[in-house]
């Protein structure tokens, strides 16, 4: 539910901050692919918790293969970011071309701008790896428990806690 609730919160601001850019004459493409990804994320986030409550086996799986999903996005956003801040050019750039004194002070400075954005977006992506990895391995590990629960627990018990848990009877 936790990450269910706050995929669709980044989603919902993410398309909020497309919306009103796109209403100021520029529209962020990136952006919009990464709420409409983060709320299919989100989406498929409740069924997975929805089958998971229902005490479905394939659920594990399902949230399994959403982290991987989470992982691919964050990780295609952190690599577009980095290689489009190497191409676009360093902002300290206009400044050093207008004014040749300033290469001193600003030279400097371009230097920590590409570092500080492969640090940023690199770390973005060790750290989704990291997360989304251990993620979606622990759900993955998860369905032989629910499956041998499935098997070794009546099924009138199994059902009480599906009524219990707010989950449809099969």
């Amino acid at each position: 539910m936790f990450n269910g609730v706050w995929l669709w919160v980044f989603s919902g601001l993410s398309l909020l901050i497309v919306a009103i850019e796109g209403m100021c004459g520029e529209f962020d493409v990136v952006g919009a692919i990464m709420g409409v990804g983060l709320g299919a994320i989100a989406w498929n986030e409740f069924r997975g918790r929805k089958l998971l409550l229902q005490y479905q086996a394939r659920a594990t799986v399902i949230l399994g293969w959403n982290q991987l999903a989470l992982l691919a996005l964050i990780v295609g956003y952190a690599s577009w970011m980095i290689v489009s801040s190497m191409y676009a050019g360093n902002p300290f750039e206009d400044t050093i071309q207008s004014i040749p004194q300033s290469r001193k002070m600003l030279g400097g400075l371009s230097r920590l701008y590409e570092t500080l954005t492969l640090l940023l977006y690199g770390g973005l992506i060790a750290g989704s790896v990291i997360c989304q990895g251990a993620n979606s391995l622990y759900y993955f590990t998860r369905v032989k428990f629910l499956r041998a629960y499935l098997a070794e627990t009546p099924d009138w018990v199994v059902e009480l806690q599906r009524r219990q848990a707010g989950g449809k009877a099969l």
